[in-house]
């Protein structure tokens, strides 16, 4: 059983408050694995108008996978507070953050990816912890809490397999490491937390300087950069 704690907040005028207090307590620990856990506003997940996590009003979605026009589609960002526990209990790191949706068609699963990120305006912009101990780095600006994909409720590990079979090739290729994920309390299943794929996560595996990453999708449309030298080479 997992408890998250809300602290009451309380405003004096003319002053600035202080920054909110999350934990959770899990109170019967039976894992093996890390634990995450998030504590968020539970309209900012589940409101039908502003929760991120569900399908929204029927009138803006389309009737057939993956739904599109649902909220979970949406490019909605909320707060919510993330901490990480190590296979003995002991924590590793708490901080505020931003939460998305993340992923293509899996995001019409009924356990969807999250991506995290630390930015200024939580108070962190870095999330310092080697969430990796494989990795020489342990700083990063966002990681993915991955539901496995295509690959959901079936063996769950055949994108983390695929991708560490690359590993010493040259090639940069995600660190991941499963774990299990709270949601206010509730438990919310098996995930992997991966790195994310963005000017970051290449600017920490190649020491090269964002500003000159093309980051390219799909049929070659711009994440980061410009596209102009891969249209000429195509």
């Amino acid at each position: 059983m997992a408890i998250p704690l809300y602290v009451p907040k309380f405003f004096r005028d003319g002053y600035i408050p202080s920054r909110t207090v999350s934990r959770t307590y899990i109170t019967s620990n039976t894992h093996s694995l890390p634990i995450v856990t998030l504590v968020a506003e539970p309209d900012n997940l589940f409101d039908e108008q502003q929760g991120i996590y569900v399908y929204g009003p029927e009138e803006n979605y389309e009737d057939a996978l993956p739904f599109f026009g649902a909220n979970f589609w949406q490019d909605w960002e909320r707060d919510v507070h993330f901490s990480f526990y190590e296979p003995t209990g002991e924590l590793g790191i708490a901080l505020d953050a931003g939460i998305k949706i993340f992923g293509a068609w899996s995001r019409a699963n009924n356990q969807r990816s999250l991506s995290i990120f630390a930015r200024s305006r939580y108070g962190f912009g870095k999330l310092k912890y080697p969430l990796f101990p494989e990795l020489d780095y342990d700083s990063f600006e966002s990681i993915v809490l991955r539901n496995a994909g295509n690959d959901w409720t079936a063996s769950n590990m055949r994108d983390v397999m695929a991708t560490s079979l690359m590993d010493g090739s040259g090639l940069e290729t995600q660190a991941y490491r499963p774990a299990v994920v709270y949601l206010n309390g509730e438990y919310w299943g098996f995930y992997n937390i991966r790195e994310k794929v963005n000017e970051h996560f290449l600017d920490d595996k190649i020491d090269v300087d964002k500003s000159e990453i093309n980051l390219l999708v799909a049929n070659g449309e711009v994440s980061e950069g410009s596209n102009v030298s891969y249209n000429a080479t195509y």
